[in-house]
């Protein structure tokens, strides 16, 4: 039988960096406040992390490394994936400027919303 490349099939979706932050956070049981706690990072930064409005910069990774005990590498990583992938499959996603939205709040690398 042939051997198919698995790069022959890729998938048509693509999981959000927010979605997986919010299953790590349910799936260790921590809730919002405690991993705000935990990692001094702001509530607004970890509900933009999570609601797909700004993308995983450096200090948010090592926030969540902090909490979640997956090293800062995944973080990084899974947002570039993301974005790779966003793109990929015309995902209608636009950056903008970090002082327009999400003051002091960890996003110094933008802040994404829908185009």
């Amino acid at each position: 039988m042939a051997k198919v490349a698995m790069s022959a099939f890729p998938p048509n979706w693509v999981v959000t960096p927010g979605e997986l932050v919010q299953d790590h956070l349910n799936g260790a049981g921590i809730t919002r406040s405690s991993f705000v706690e935990k990692t001094g990072l702001a509530a607004e930064t970890l509900d933009a992390v999570i609601a797909d409005e700004i993308r995983i910069t450096e200090d948010i990774a090592e926030a969540l490394a902090t909490a979640l005990g997956l090293p800062v590498s995944f973080w990084v990583n899974l947002q570039a994936h993301f974005d790779s992938e966003a793109k990929r499959l015309k995902i209608p996603l636009k950056y903008v400027s970090a002082g327009q939205s999400h003051r002091n709040t960890g996003a110094a690398a933008g802040t994404r919303v829908p185009a």
